[in-house]
């Protein structure tokens, strides 16, 4: 189903034609040659072509908001049955003295040692230093754009498409 009137010949090739004829099945790997050959053999105008393609882009763009929108709504469903399954353990752990066993479930204990620390107060010799480096990509582009040489980095020129 598409969202859009694409021509159905486009929108199958799209939708499934590059997945069964451009995707080699052993790597697994995208031949845009191969692509760009199936949709020049397609019979229509260049601009219908690109019409139908662009729009094509913005169903797929649909799709994965879609996706990503169920996704957080799933990480917080997911987060909530952990917490409850947490605090759940909690509940057994003060509440049981011994082991429990039952026909359909068994609980046991095992010990074990954690460290629990203030590192604001530790010694030195017991903390560790992470440190990262980022490159401070604002500076450059501006360092850059004022023509400045820096060893790598460099500007470069882009073609964004935008599809409205």
């Amino acid at each position: 189903m598409n969202l859009f009137d694409i021509k159905e010949n486009l929108y199958e090739l799209l939708e499934n034609g590059f997945t069964a004829d451009c995707i080699d099945p052993e790597t697994g790997e995208f031949d845009a040659a191969k692509a760009e050959a199936l949709m020049v053999s397609l019979p229509a105008e260049f601009s219908e072509k690109v019409e139908n393609t662009a729009l094509y882009i913005e169903e797929l763009d649909a799709r994965a908001d879609a996706l990503k929108s169920k996704e957080q709504e799933l990480a917080k469903r997911r987060k909530a049955f952990e917490n409850r399954a947490e605090w759940l353990r909690g509940y057994l752990t003060a509440a049981l003295d011994k082991p429990f066993e039952s026909d359909s479930v068994k609980i046991t204990f095992r010990k074990s040692t954690s460290v629990e620390c203030d590192v604001s107060k530790l010694p030195a010799e017991y903390v560790k230093v992470k440190t990262t480096c980022e490159a401070d990509k604002t500076a450059l582009k501006a360092a850059l754009a004022s023509g400045a040489i820096i060893s790598g980095a460099a500007l470069v020129e882009k073609r964004n498409i935008k599809i409205v």
